[in-house]
């Protein structure tokens, strides 16, 4: 098991999954079901300083593949949001999804929601 990370000030807040986001890039309206031809958004909030980290979004499918993985640096001098999405030209597969939301390549929030 790698060592945790020393995250010093920085702490994730909240990881929330809607299909529109509001004038601060936060999801508008949460969800955890979602419609087979959404665009699905997740908004991550974080608050305090960091010299620098990678945060990334990995979104699995119910059969565990990989649907997509998209990583952002991020510098954090106080409250951060962090926006991730997916979309498809094909309806969603149905069934039970998972996002994690990784800091340094580690796990620090897994959010599960499903495609109706």
């Amino acid at each position: 098991k790698p060592a945790a990370l020393d995250l010093g000030e920085f702490k994730l807040l909240d990881v929330t999954l809607g299909t529109s986001l509001d004038s601060d890039n936060l999801v508008a309206t949460p969800k955890t079901q979602f419609g087979s031809k959404d665009k699905i958004y997740a908004s991550v909030l974080s608050n305090g300083a960091h010299q620098g980290l990678i945060i990334k979004a990995k979104w699995t499918a119910p059969d565990g593949t990989l649907v997509a993985e998209t990583e952002q640096p991020l510098v954090p001098t106080a409250g951060t949001v962090s926006t991730f999405s997916i979309s498809h030209v094909e309806p969603w597969p149905k069934g039970a999804y998972t996002l994690d939301i990784m800091l340094n390549g580690q796990v620090q929030r897994t959010l599960t929601f499903e495609i109706k």
